[in-house]
Formats: C-alpha cells, structure tokens, sequence
C-alpha cells in the first residue's frame, strides 16, 4: 500500500503536471468537468452498439463508466490537495455545473428511478395502494412495457414520505415518461446542491463541503442514475445540523423530526435514533431535564415518523416487502456476510446462506450496542463525538448486515465520513475516503 502511495504521488507531482508551477486548482477543475461532460456520450454510444434496453447492458460501457469514474476520482483527489478558501467559489460552482449537466443525462447502471415511477403510478393511475399490490398486476399501464422491470413483482420497500412526494411528480408529469424521469430527477438534483451547503453550515469548512460536491460516485449516483438516498441524506444532514446548534427544546424536537423525515425516505437513518438519544442525555445535567429530554425526543420521532404511514396503512402487511428483502439471498452481500457464505458452505453447513446471514447480523447487533454504550460512557460529549459514532455505525452496518448491499447504499457512509472530517477539520483520513470511493465503483464490472 506504501509503495502504490508513493507511486500514485510520483505521478500527480511529476508525470502529469508539476503542481508548483504548471497547474492550479483552476486547471484541475477545468479538466475535472471536462471528463465530467464525457457522460453526455455514453448514449450515442449505447444506441451505436445496438444496446436497446431502458439502462446499460452493454459490458463494454460499463467498463467505459467505471474507467471514467476512477479517473475522475484521480482529479477529484487533486482538487483536495489544491483547494483553497479562494477557490472554494469556482469548485463549487464546477459541482453545480456538473449536476446540471447530469440532469438531463439518462439514468445509466440502474433502474431504480423507473420503480419510483411505477410505484408512484399504482397511487396516481391506479388508486392502489403500492404496499400491498405490486406494479404487474397493471400490464395496461402505458408505460409497462418500457419501464417494466424485476421490482414490479413486489410490493413498495421504500418509505412513505417517498411515496408521497413521488405521487405529487407522478400526478405532474402524468403520461409523458421523460417528464416524470427528469422531475424525479430534478427533485433529487436540487438536494444533492443543497447537502453541499449543509454540509458547509454544519462544518464551517470549506474543503468537506467540495468533497461532497465534488465526489464522482455522489454525482454519478445522485445526478445520473437518480437515487433517492439522496433525500434521505438531506433530512439527515438538516437533523444533524440543529443536533449542532445550542441544545434547547426547540432544536431537539426538529432534530428528531426531521431525522424521522429522514427514515421515512429510507429506513437506514433509523440507526441514529439511539445515538441521538445519548448525546442528547448526556449533554443535559439534570435527571428531571434527561427524563424530559428522552420523552419529547421519542414523542417528536415518532410523530412524524407515524403521520406518513397512516396514509397507506392496511395492517401489517405493508411490511411484507421489507421482511422480504431481509430473507433476499444475493452474491452481493456485506463483506462479512459473504465470507461466511463461502466458510460454512465449504464446513458443509445447511442452509450456509441463512445461518451466515443471520451470525453476521448478530455481530453487527452487538457492534451497535457496544458503540451505543461507548457513547454513553465517553467523558467527550461533544458533537463530533457524535459524528464518529455515527461514522462507525455505518460502517459496521454495510460491513456486517446486507444479504443484498448496491453500490448506492455506501452514500450515506461517504457523507458522514465527509461531514466527521470537515467538522474536525482533519483530512488526515482522506485515504479511506479515496479508497471507499473506488470500492463503490468497481462493483459495476460485475453488476447488471
């Protein structure tokens, strides 16, 4: 690993260009959005190959992407190095630049922004409840034969808030399909932009911020194929920064409002429910003020966590779907997991998949609760105490827990490890930033 290190700076200090008086942040930028831009080809080149399907499947674009994305990654690791208060301006009007750009890019490795559409669909076109009825039972739907893809055969695993804000833009666009993809995708545009200044109001720094906007993966996910992760990284964000304000009722009820938003987009933030509760309790002095603290805490979560579901609730089986993808057996699995696969297959265990999921789960339960009560029992109750506890929550969590983990889902591990660095002001762990970046990217060699 050394040795790579000193080659990697050996070519950015001396094969390319030497930075001392040949190139600038400026430079970096110019020729970051330029290789940024060469997305806007991938289509030409998908129709010229004979590619017809909605997304990619043609390997040769996809190895085309993740060549592109790795590159960038180098320029984006430059712009690090380079970045000044001075230039802060331009590189993040570089970001703005790029997520325009993306906008009106077709959704390219994944389909994900289609299933928002259907689902959305069976409540617009079909008054359904996506919960309990899945998108095949509506063959005649115009847009089924286009859009149709393996999530049509289950019921909605997405939250409810989603649901709904995807309703709206449903309703909008109507039957025009392109409406409804570049809507979607302009909603989720609009909060990548946004984290970008939360994350500089909660850090005051401006170098975690341009990791955030200028993070190829976050913009290839965000801008390009269109996830909404994104939304729930923005509820997040905006929870953590009243966390980061003077404690008094008034942040900790939108602290766990919002964050309540946050897991009612996606359910991954309800991780931070019990961190939230410590630091808020071990910040308060009193007995009287911890006890008022945890009831106004859990009343407002789940408040709001609550009112989004009332809309759709049929009894219990709205969950069905999320049970079932904690039973979904798939190569794509938490590191952890799939070592387990292949270790008790080999050890000619029964059902190797289950009982490796289900070890590696546990060890992840008993992680979290170890890192809760690490918290708890830390004489630092400071909110970057918080943040590292949050960091290593969520890597634990992809680590340990998936039996079914997309590239995608590293997202909100890459920001908070952004917002952890930013608000300490320490970039000496940018390596791991750089490194998780590249691991997001390379599953796309294999996956289709």
């Amino acid at each position: 690993m050394r040795s790579f290190l000193t080659y990697f700076k050996t070519l950015r200090n001396n094969i390319l260009f030497d930075i001392n008086t040949y190139s600038d942040f400026t430079t970096i930028s110019i020729l970051y959005l330029a290789l940024c831009s060469l997305f806007v080809i991938v289509h030409p080149f998908k129709r010229y190959l004979g590619d017809t399907d909605i997304t990619l499947v043609d390997t040769r674009l996809f190895i085309f992407i993740v060549v592109l994305l790795c590159t960038i990654t180098f320029f984006y690791c430059l712009t690090h190095t380079l970045v000044t208060l001075k230039s802060y301006k331009r590189g993040i009007l570089i970001a703005i630049i790029c997520n325009i750009i993306f906008l009106f890019i077709w959704p390219l490795t994944s389909k994900d922004i289609f299933t928002y559409i259907f689902q959305s669909r069976i409540i617009t076109q079909f008054g359904q409840n996506p919960y309990i009825v899945h998108y095949s039972s509506f063959s005649s739907d115009i847009f089924f034969p286009i859009i149709n893809n393996r999530a049509a055969l289950e019921t909605s695993q997405y939250g409810p808030l989603f649901l709904l804000i995807g309703t709206l833009l449903s309703k909008i666009a109507n039957n025009t399909l392109v409406l409804n993809v570049y809507l979607f995708k302009a909603l989720f545009v609009s909060a990548n932009i946004a984290n970008i200044f939360l994350i500089q109001k909660i850090t005051n720094n401006y170098k975690s911020a341009l990791l955030y906007a200028l993070n190829p993966f976050l913009l290839f996910e965000f801008a390009i194929n269109g996830h909404n992760d994104v939304l729930m990284i923005f509820f997040c964000l905006l929870s953590l920064y009243y966390v980061s304000q003077k404690t008094n009722t008034k942040n900790v009820i939108l602290a766990f409002s919002i964050l309540a938003l946050s897991s009612t987009m996606k359910v991954f933030t309800v991780l931070l429910i019990p961190l939230y509760l410590v630091y808020f309790i071990r910040i308060s002095i009193t007995l009287r003020e911890k006890i008022r603290t945890l009831f106004i805490s859990l009343a407002s979560y789940l408040l709001f966590f609550v009112i989004p579901y009332v809309y759709f609730w049929a009894g219990p089986t709205i969950f069905l779907q999320f049970k079932n993808t904690l039973t979904f057996v798939s190569i794509f699995a938490s590191p952890f997991v799939t070592i387990l696969y292949v270790v008790y297959r080999n050890l000619g265990v029964d059902n190797y998949h289950l009982v490796g999921k289900i070890t590696s789960q546990v060890i992840f339960i008993l992680l979290y609760l170890l890192t809760n009560i690490h918290l708890l029992r830390t004489k630092d109750a400071r909110f970057e105490m918080l943040l590292k506890h949050i960091v290593i929550v969520f890597i634990a969590f992809f680590f340990f827990w998936f039996n079914w983990l997309m590239p995608w889902y590293l997202t909100i591990l890459i920001t908070t490890f952004i917002l952890y660095m930013g608000y300490t002001n320490d970039f000496s762990r940018s390596r791991f930033l750089w490194i998780l970046t590249i691991i997001s990217i390379l599953p796309y060699l294999i996956l289709r």
